[in-house]
């Protein structure tokens, strides 16, 4: 759900920063005399904004994926692949844990991690946060190995 809302937000700040920029310049004017109004060209601007947000979405995980050569194991189908799969994931798991473990340590963290180790966030600030805290991380991190 806010995944949603903020990709909402995001294209609806897009389009208010597109009508805020055309008045300024002038743009209003020239279209209400000569042509289409400026609340059409809005709603094109808009419509095509979205349009591409979710054709990008998609395709950026396909483009990664193919760029990396790499291959997403749902459900193993071969004897190696169900060898693979926990063997991988225990691996992933204790070096992310360790990572956000070097992270935590590095308190206060530097301005570009910052968004990362987000923590104590209230009111409207929690809106931004992409992230839980990291000591929940780390135990969430910690119980899924335990399962």
């Amino acid at each position: 759900m806010k995944r949603i809302v903020l990709f909402l937000a995001t294209n609806l700040a897009i389009a208010l920063a597109l009508l805020v920029s055309m008045r300024l310049l002038g743009v209003e004017a020239t279209h209400n005399a000569e042509g289409p109004k400026l609340t059409s060209l809005l709603v094109l601007a808009a419509a095509m904004a979205f349009g591409g947000s979710l054709i990008s979405l998609p395709l950026s995980r396909w483009m990664a994926r193919k760029s990396l050569a790499s291959e997403v194991i749902g459900r193993p189908r071969t004897a190696s692949a169900t060898r693979l799969l926990p063997t991988v994931g225990r691996q992933a798991r204790a070096a992310t844990i360790a990572a956000l473990k070097r992270l935590a340590s590095r308190q206060p963290l530097a301005d570009k991690l910052a968004a990362f180790g987000v923590s104590g966030a209230s009111g409207l600030k929690r809106l931004s946060i992409t992230h839980p805290p990291l000591a929940a991380r780390i135990a969430a991190l910690k119980a899924s190995a335990e399962r």
